[in-house]
């Protein structure tokens, strides 16, 4: 009986010691990535082919000696003060937005009023579709102005060359 027991306690003495990590050694892997990693998160599952094959563990930005410093440079910036953005009682929608296009040290380059309406379509999405579109002719307009700009004269200038400040209705 005695040896009995022994045999089964060093059985379960190994199932036991064997399941765990003792005998594990864990696998660690560097992956590195040039373009869009949107959604990574620490913690995050790792999957081969489906199946959960870690997590991760640690994110790192690596840049290159060679590259110096990370620098960000902005071109410019938008200002956008939206003065009514509905749809009307007769069917249409209405945007009525000022903007201001600045450089990147923040003076004023050019500003100018947008007004755009559509008619607005039957049905649950005809609204948000007109309204939509609206905003659509605002960033065209806004689009149409910087690249007018960048292509008159070169950014670092713009400001000094006292660029139209003039408010033009569209």
């Amino acid at each position: 009986m005695f040896v009995v027991g022994s045999f089964a306690l060093a059985i379960a003495a190994i199932v036991v010691v064997g399941s765990c990590s003792l005998f594990k050694k864990p696998l660690q892997f560097v992956s590195m990535f040039q373009g869009n990693v949107n959604g990574l998160r620490i913690g995050a599952p790792v999957k081969f082919k489906g199946v959960q094959i870690g997590t991760v563990e640690e994110i790192k930005l690596a840049l290159s000696p060679s590259e110096g410093p990370v620098r960000t440079h902005i071109d410019c910036q938008i200002e956008v003060d939206v003065q009514r953005f509905e749809t009307t009682s007769d069917g249409k929608s209405q945007l009525i937005a000022r903007w201001i296009i600045k450089d990147g040290a923040g003076n004023d380059l050019y500003a100018s009023e947008t007004t755009a309406s559509t008619p607005v379509s039957a049905g649950e999405t005809g609204a948000s579709a007109a309204l939509s579109n609206d905003l659509a002719t605002l960033s065209r307009e806004v689009a149409a102005r910087i690249t007018e700009l960048h292509h008159t004269q070169p950014a670092s200038n713009a400001a000094e060359k006292n660029v139209d400040h003039r408010l033009a209705t569209r």
